[in-house]
């Protein structure tokens, strides 16, 4: 309650009530004219709202590292398949050098990725990818499954070609520990031109295949 006098001091004292809406207002110029009296805080202000503003501009970059190892995971691969005849090994020996950086660099990359991974060092779903196709040139059942989880992770996250590799390892895994793959799409390089692995073509259809980015089974 205010009182408000006028000219005449002989005059009665008027009462002035403030309804909710006028006091958020009396309120709000209260603060602004405490804000305006202490310029540091306004300052202040101005920077927190601007440090807002960036953190919510700012991007979770790839991870470098992941990025380089899957590039050269893909490029030793690429050198590898040039020199195959036929689908076959035949035409690279395998106490050759390139063999050798295949064998071994596949092997420190598993390692590694492991590591990323244990550390929390996989943050976007690019990074999950590529960390889906170095497991899944490990050398056990266990890296296998490794790479199905992650690369299911990179899909939850958004990433459009991972649902072959989700699928590619899947039946890697299942290969591995002696079942028939389900997507069909591992094959054997020991065979002429790749010929497919046992599948089980009951399981999943070409319609869910499809659903991965999986080409069809012959029928």
């Amino acid at each position: 309650m205010f009182r408000q006098h006028g000219g005449s001091s002989a005059s009665t004292p008027t009462q002035v009530r403030l309804t909710p809406t006028g006091w958020a207002g009396f309120l709000q110029v209260v603060l602004l004219v405490s804000i305006a009296a202490v310029p540091g805080l306004l300052i202040a202000q101005d920077t927190i709202a601007e440090a807002i503003k960036s953190e919510a501009k700012t991007e979770i970059a790839d991870n470098r590292e992941l990025a380089e190892m899957f590039a050269k995971d893909q490029e030793v691969r690429k050198r590898l398949r040039s020199e195959m005849k036929s689908g076959q090994l035949d035409g690279v020996s395998m106490d050759s050098d390139l063999m050798e950086e295949f064998i071994v660099g596949d092997a420190q990359r598993l390692e590694r990725v492991s590591g990323l991974l244990e550390i929390g060092a996989l943050h976007t779903a690019q990074d999950y990818y590529h960390a889906a196709f170095l497991f899944q040139h490990g050398k056990e059942a266990k890296h296998y499954l490794r790479a199905h989880h992650v690369a299911m992770v990179a899909m939850k996250l958004g990433h459009e070609e991972a649902p072959w590799i989700a699928a590619a390892s899947l039946d890697r895994y299942l290969v591995s520990i002696g079942q028939p793959q389900i997507y069909g799409t591992q094959s054997s390089v020991a065979q002429n031109e790749g010929a497919p692995l046992t599948s089980d073509s009951r399981i999943i259809s070409n319609r869910e295949r499809a659903q991965l980015d999986v080409p069809p089974t012959s029928k």
